[in-house]
């Protein structure tokens, strides 16, 4: 307990025996009059802030420690209780300022105390991006209570975010029965690129603790990654019934719900699992307050993205050509990246496409939703949706009075603080409506934006890519997650069809060539029938699959950006419309790109079409000749086009906002579409 004079010190020690008798709504009433009657004493608002914590109450918690703190900065019980309830309600910053100044501060701070703050602060760096000074604290750590095991672990999570590989692996040790230790050791290899042995460890975690959820994540992602799919029903019905029991107990989610979309799931399943990784940000996050925002005095409306990063990566490249082009005379256009810029020509050219860019702090939802409310964003457009780096917890701020979801992600969000999914009627399928938490926004033509790349104008050669002169080559490019066992199955069965026929893929690891050639013997296909291309620059890749003669797209997960390519290289792509919009991105896409007789609703006529295809190569010509034609004219790459969809878009949201109607559909298809 924080000393106090004798004028307080009885209700306070009132407090304490209430505290002590577990009678927390009595302590909070105590610690209350206390500070009510003797405000400058940081004893009262130290007791009244521990119990508004005990009772949930994080806001009036922080609010009351922090008026302590300032009554008496250097108390330790203060500083550590302050980064306890900052670390419990998210806000990073504070709880990185409150510990910081704990450590820092000579005395007779006690050990556990003291190691705890370290541990604590270090993990908070790692997740603010900052792991060079996660380590320098994790070492403290390490050295104020040296068999401490969560300063060890603190220590080698710190050197994994820098990729100092061994030196994690030397910091967590190598014993076989310890959970945490084989999990770090684990996540230490794949990084390594070791997946092979990673595997191994997980499957000792499993064994050591069946219900371990990071160990059977991770040993599915692995397997997927790998195409390792020995155990691939079992497996992923394991992982599917723990996202299930996640979502009917109303706890996090062990799956990340992005990697749900290459799993054999239906909608219900994709918006219950987003439902409840939304729901656990409402929880930590209160509403913004109404706040007075100056209008432009032009009545231009404030459009806001928000960004994972503005790296060279496809999600930029693709909407680049989007906010060049919006209309400055009826838009005033800003951008907030959740990444700093990396320092790259394309991240600064980017940047410079838009009127105004804020750096977001990781970690730091409240921060970030103030920033981006003092901009008097109109309306705030999401391109982070479910993926690994996401504003889900800003989101939940409602820092913009209309906030939608566009690109990045595609599908639900599940959350009640987005208003509208931004898609379209191929895509999301004909009862899509039914499986979305958002009012949604349909575009003319498909919701992918597209970039005009450039193409390396030097000619392709099959023997350089090691392919054979003659026969026909089905391609894909997509990650190999993306690839189920009957999915390859249908693939091996075109080449048995098509006699001299050979199957490109990329290249991602020499486990999954070898997996996947074994299969392929297995179906009584020639492993040499497979080639993996390896990784060459964007225009290099755009020129090569010429060589290529047909695309196919996957059935669970269907190509995004790997099937633009491969329409604006000319190469036609056979799809799949499945029943997921993730298995209907090549739905959306090959009709905006002038081939909607590419898409198909079966499996058996995914593979008629295939063969068709592959016999007859005037047929293929010609759809060569209309996708390269099609440059010029097809809505897939006509980016002034998209840009005007959308701003009618965002425009009819904000009309409807203006008028106190609520979020509902908003259909610019049109007749035709």
């Amino acid at each position: 307990m924080v000393a106090a004079g004798p004028e307080v010190a009885e209700l306070l020690a009132q407090a304490a025996a209430a505290e002590r008798a577990g009678d927390i709504p009595a302590m909070q009433r105590l610690g209350r009059q206390a500070a009510d009657m003797f405000p400058d004493r940081a004893g009262a608002w130290f007791v009244l802030g521990v119990a508004q914590h005990r009772l949930a109450q994080p806001a009036a918690a922080l609010a009351s420690l922090r008026r302590a703190r300032l009554l008496a900065p250097d108390e330790p019980a203060i500083l550590h209780t302050l980064g306890l309830v900052a670390y419990a309600a998210r806000q990073a910053k504070l709880a990185v300022d409150a510990f910081e100044a704990l450590v820092a501060r000579p005395g007779d701070t006690a050990t556990d105390t003291l190691a705890q703050a370290l541990v604590l602060l270090a993990q908070l760096l790692c997740d603010l991006g900052r792991p060079a000074e996660a380590e320098r604290y994790a070492r403290m750590a390490v050295a104020a209570r040296p068999t401490g095991r969560d300063g060890q672990v603190a220590l080698a999570t710190a050197l994994l975010a820098q990729r100092k590989f061994d030196e994690a692996r030397h910091a967590i040790g190598e014993d076989p029965d310890d959970v945490d230790a084989l999990l770090l050791l684990a996540s230490a290899l794949e990084s390594d690129r070791q997946p092979e042995a990673a595997q191994k460890l997980y499957a000792r975690v499993l064994q050591l603790d069946p219900d371990n959820a990071r160990a059977l994540v991770r040993q599915l992602d692995v397997a997927l990654t790998l195409c390792e799919w020995q155990h691939y029903d079992r497996l992923v019905g394991a992982v599917l019934d723990r996202v299930r029991a996640d979502v009917a107990a109303d706890r996090g989610l062990a799956f990340d719900v992005f990697n749900l979309l290459a799993l054999p799931v239906d909608s219900e399943l994709i918006l219950a699992a987003s439902r409840a990784q939304a729901a656990r940000h409402s929880r930590n996050a209160a509403p913004m307050p109404p706040r007075s925002v100056q209008r432009p005095s032009d009545g231009r409306v404030r459009i806001g993205y928000l960004l994972p990063y503005t790296d060279r990566h496809s999600l930029p490249q693709a909407l680049v050509g989007i906010v060049e082009r919006h209309d400055r005379t009826q838009f005033e256009v800003f951008g907030y990246s959740l990444r700093a810029c990396d320092g790259s020509d394309f991240s600064r050219h980017f940047r410079a496409r838009f009127d105004h860019v804020r750096d977001l702090g990781r970690g730091q939802a409240t921060q970030s939703a103030a920033s981006i409310q003092a901009d008097g964003i109109d309306v705030l457009i999401d391109t982070t949706g479910h993926t690994g780096l996401n504003g889900l917890d800003v989101l939940a701020h409602r820092p913009a009075p209309v906030q939608a979801h566009y690109l990045g992600y595609g599908l639900t969000s599940g959350a009640a603080f987005v208003d509208y999914l931004i898609t379209d009627r191929r895509f999301l399928g004909p009862d899509g409506e039914a499986h979305i938490a958002e009012a949604p926004v349909f575009l003319p033509h498909s919701f992918m934006a597209t970039m005009r790349a450039p193409i390396a104008l030097e000619a392709p050669d099959r023997r350089a890519e090691g392919l054979p002169e003659t026969g026909v080559v089905f391609a894909n490019f997509n990650h190999p997650c993306k690839i189920d066992p009957a999915t390859f199955a249908l693939w091996l069965g075109l080449l048995r069809d098509t006699p001299g026929s050979t199957l490109w893929l990329g290249d991602w690891a020499s486990a999954t060539r070898r997996h996947l050639r074994g299969v392929a013997a297995q179906h009584g296909v020639s492993p040499k029938r497979l080639v993996f291309a390896t990784l060459a620059p964007h225009p290099v890749h755009l020129r090569r699959l010429a060589l290529a003669d047909i695309a196919l797209d996957n059935r669970l997960h269907g190509g995004g950006v790997t099937t633009v390519d491969a329409l604006w290289a000319g190469l036609p792509v056979v799809s799949l419309a499945g029943r997921t919009p993730a298995a209907r991105l090549g739905a959306s896409l090959l009709p905006a790109a002038g081939v909607p007789e590419l898409v198909v609703d079966t499996e058996e006529a995914y593979r008629t079409l295939a063969l068709a295809l592959a016999g007859d190569p005037g047929r293929r010509a010609a759809l060569r000749a209309r996708l390269i034609a099609g440059r010029d004219t097809a809505p897939l790459f006509d980016t002034p086009r998209q840009a005007r969809d959308l701003e009618a878009a965002y425009r009819r949201m904000w009309d409807r906002h203006l008028a106190g109607r609520p979020p509902a559909a908003i259909d610019l298809a049109g007749p035709s579409a």
